[in-house]
Order: structure tokens, then C-alpha cells, then sequence
């Protein structure tokens, strides 16, 4: 009885369905095949005999050659490679831009993949920019204060969450991504003694409620202001005239009664 290691047949050359074998791997019991689409793939001994494998995979796969997807046209079928774990054909696709990439079929078609990234770019640069309010890291007194009203009132790291976002002062989620909108229901600010003030001091940053205020136009929206002015009127004639002359009261308070 014969002993000893069995003989492994060579392959090469052979034909098996749409792969021809052209040699070995560097892995053991595995060969490196040409399939008739042009792909090169590798295939074990196995399943070669077997009938298992008898193409890249191309055979179960809808050929995207010439198809657009968002600004990515296909044009070729990419090499497998073992990098990718994703058994998903690979596609060589040109961008509108000019440049190339792989892409799966599965990202192709999800709408994942869009573009060489020069969308995602093009996008962002396009928030930022287009209102001319934040250009080239240099943001307008209007942004800025939008930033900031935002933070206070959805970020608990900022300093001034406690006053807002903890005592539920909200920020219109229709303003959150969008300063546009905004800007568009504000407007611009009118000088810079005008502030964003909230004309109803317990409800957010909404439509109907934000405006651009003066100091003089701000102090009775204060939520400390209903706390201190009976004490105020108790002292009408010794206190609001030095508040008059700080511009913090109107004339139209000298009519308050004592």
C-alpha cells in the first residue's frame, strides 16, 4: 500500500464555467484564476472540482457599466480585493469632478456613496458660505449671535445652559442647521447697541418670539424686572432718574405711578 503525502494535480490552464486557471496562489490549495469578464479572482481547489465556483461572482452580479449614480458615472469593473470583506462587486467609477474611484454595487445603489467626496465638500462649503456670513472662518455679528443662542440652549457644557436649555428655553429646531432661516425671519441687526432679545422671556428661540432689542427695549422682558419693580416705584423719585440717565428707562416710566 502506497504512503506519503497525496499528489496535488496541477491546474493551471484548465477551464472551469467562466474562470480559466492561470496559476498557483501563495496560499496552499488555492489558484489564481482569469474570468472570461476580466477579473481575476482565486478559487480553492475544492471548489474548482466541485462545480462550486465557475466565476468572480459576475454571473450573480447586474452589470452597472454606464450607469449614473448621483455624480459618479461607472465605468469598469474593479479587480476583487481580499481587503475588502464586503462580498459586493467593486466598480471603477469617474466623478463629475474628474476624479476616479471604487465604489460597491451596494453603496452605488443605497445612495451611500454619491460622489469622490467632493459633494459632501461642495455641501458644507455651501452652509457655510452662501448667506456670506461666515467666510473664510471670519462669522458675522449674526452668526455669531445665532451660535451662541443655539448653544445655550441645546449644549450642556456651555456656561450659559443652567438659564436656558436647563429651564427649558428651547431653540427652533427649523433654525438649528439652518441659519438662512434665521436671518430671514430676523433680519439683519440693526446697530450695534440692538441685541437678540425673547419677547416672551419663558418661551425659546421660535418664530414670533426673537426680535433685535435695545437695553432701554430689554429691561422689562427681564425676569428678574417683575422682581424689582415694586421696589423701584416704592423709589421712584430718588432711583429711575439715575436709570434714565444710564438709558436703562424710557420716559414713558416717569407716568408709572408711586
Amino acid at each position: 500500500m502506497r504512503t506519503g503525502r497525496p499528489v496535488t494535480v496541477d491546474l493551471s490552464g484548465r477551464k472551469f464555467g467562466r474562470i480559466t486557471v492561470i496559476r498557483r496562489a501563495s496560499r496552499k490549495g488555492v489558484w489564481i484564476c482569469a474570468c472570461e469578464c476580466g477579473i481575476e479572482t482565486e478559487a480553492a481547489t475544492g471548489n474548482l472540482n466541485s462545480g462550486r465556483t465557475r466565476s468572480c461572482g459576475c454571473g450573480r452580479t447586474t452589470d452597472l457599466l454606464g450607469q449614473i449614480f448621483s455624480r459618479l458615472t461607472v465605468i469598469a469593473r474593479a479587480k476583487r480585493d481580499r481587503k475588502f470583506v464586503s462580498h459586493s462587486a467593486r466598480w471603477i467609477c469617474r466623478c463629475e469632478c474628474g476624479k476616479e474611484i471604487e465604489a460597491s454595487a451596494q453603496s452605488l445603489r443605497s445612495g451611500d456613496c454619491l460622489s469622490c467626496g467632493c459633494y459632501q465638500a461642495d455641501r458644507s462649503r455651501e452652509l457655510n458660505t452662501k448667506h456670506g456670513h461666515a467666510k473664510k472662518g471670519k462669522r458675522s455679528v449674526e452668526h455669531q449671535t445665532w451660535s451662541m443662542a443655539k448653544q445655550r440652549c441645546t449644549n450642556p457644557n456651555n456656561n450659559g445652559y443652567p438659564e436656558y436649555g436647563g429651564r427649558g428655553i428651547t431653540f427652533f429646531e427649523g433654525w438649528k442647521n439652518d441659519f438662512d432661516a434665521f436671518l430671514r425671519h430676523i433680519g439683519p441687526k440693526p446697530t450695534p447697541q440692538h441685541s437678540l432679545d425673547r419677547i416672551d422671556n419663558e418661551r425659546g428661540y421660535e418664530p414670533g418670539n426673537v426680535r433685535w432689542a435695545t437695553k432701554t427695549e430689554q429691561i422689562n422682558n427681564r425676569r428678574v424686572a417683575s422682581k424689582i419693580w415694586p421696589e423701584l416705584q416704592k423709589h421712584r423719585r430718588r432711583v429711575l432718574p439715575t436709570l434714565m440717565l444710564m438709558g436703562l428707562l424710557t420716559a414713558s416710566h416717569r407716568e408709572v405711578p408711586v
